[in-house]
């Protein structure tokens, strides 16, 4: 199941892009995001992950891949 927050234990990313595809639960659930980040960016090594942006109370789904 996807965590809200990014793990801070995982190694750093090798990826150099971000999407937003929406507002986790709000326009979308969690594993919708997971669902639409794989299938959008499914050969771009996707990371799917709902989480805050600094000042703003929406938690958004973030799909960091590589660049297209």
């Amino acid at each position: 199941m996807m965590q809200t927050r990014k793990d801070v234990g995982r190694p750093p990313p090798k990826y150099t892009c971000v999407s937003i595809l929406g507002i986790c639960g709000k326009t979308f659930s969690n594993a919708r995001c997971y669902q639409l980040c794989n299938s959008y960016c499914g050969g771009a090594h996707p990371y799917p992950h709902c989480d805050e942006y600094p000042g703003i109370t929406a938690v958004f789904c973030y799909c960091e891949h590589d660049c297209l």
